[in-house]
């Protein structure tokens, strides 16, 4: 699988009030980014690898994409490259498996 990323947004989503990234949409990114990685898992024997579309939410082609001028945090690391609440579900359903 290559050029993974998850919005904090609804493709319709139009909002540009954030300046920060919301516990609540972390959480749910977090949510997501954990479902996805539970199915990759499930089908390792024919998944050999993820590939990021980018590291960090300091650069991001999902920043203006849908909507000019708005920031956006698709990775699992934030703008100061610490890992987010999705890295953490991630590797922690990882140990699980």
């Amino acid at each position: 699988m290559t050029e993974l990323d998850v919005s904090m947004f609804r493709f319709d989503d139009r909002r540009m009030d954030l300046k920060v990234a919301p516990t609540d949409l972390l959480e749910l990114q977090a949510d997501r980014y954990e479902a996805m990685f539970t199915l990759l898992r499930e089908y390792r024997d024919v998944i050999s690898s993820v590939t990021f579309w980018g590291a960090a939410d300091d650069y991001t082609w999902l920043d203006d994409f849908p909507v000019r001028g708005r920031k956006n945090w698709p990775f699992l690391f934030d703008e100061g490259h610490k890992p987010k609440p999705a890295f953490h579900r991630i590797i922690g359903s990882a140990t699980k498996s």
